[in-house]
């Protein structure tokens, strides 16, 4: 089963904490009546990772989803789906693309990658860089 370390109110998982999940998943960060919410970071057991907000169990603002060959995309999230314009950096950060509704569309300057991973959202405040 999963295992979790961390907050509780009102036995409800509530608060910041860790939780190891049975299919090998891990989440570090907030939570609400038992459902991830707030500011997170998601380990995928496939080696992906996603760090952003999250509201009731489901992705919803500015994220980061880590692919496990190091490319990076910066997204606005909407209830788990991706909304709107994107960009995705290569693995070495020195190639960006645009991504509409999730897909890759066209090559852009890495100026453009900066300008539109700012328009996807406020990044966490303890966060620093355009990343």
């Amino acid at each position: 089963g999963n295992v979790y370390t961390g907050q509780y109110n009102k036995g409800k998982r509530s608060g910041q904490g860790r939780c190891y999940f049975a299919n090998g998943d891990m989440y570090n960060g907030g939570w609400l009546d038992d459902l991830i919410h707030g500011f997170g970071r998601y380990y995928y057991s496939n080696g992906q990772s996603f760090e952003g907000s999250f509201r009731l169990g489901k992705r919803h603002g500015r994220g980061k989803y880590q692919l496990t060959d190091g490319r990076l995309d910066v997204y606005k999230y909407q209830d788990d789906i991706r909304v709107g314009e994107g960009v995705r950096w290569s693995a070495n950060r020195k190639k960006a693309w645009r991504l509409v509704d999730g897909k890759q569309k066209s090559k852009v300057s890495l100026q453009e990658a900066i300008e539109i991973a700012k328009r996807c959202g406020e990044q966490d405040e303890n966060r620093s860089g355009p990343l």
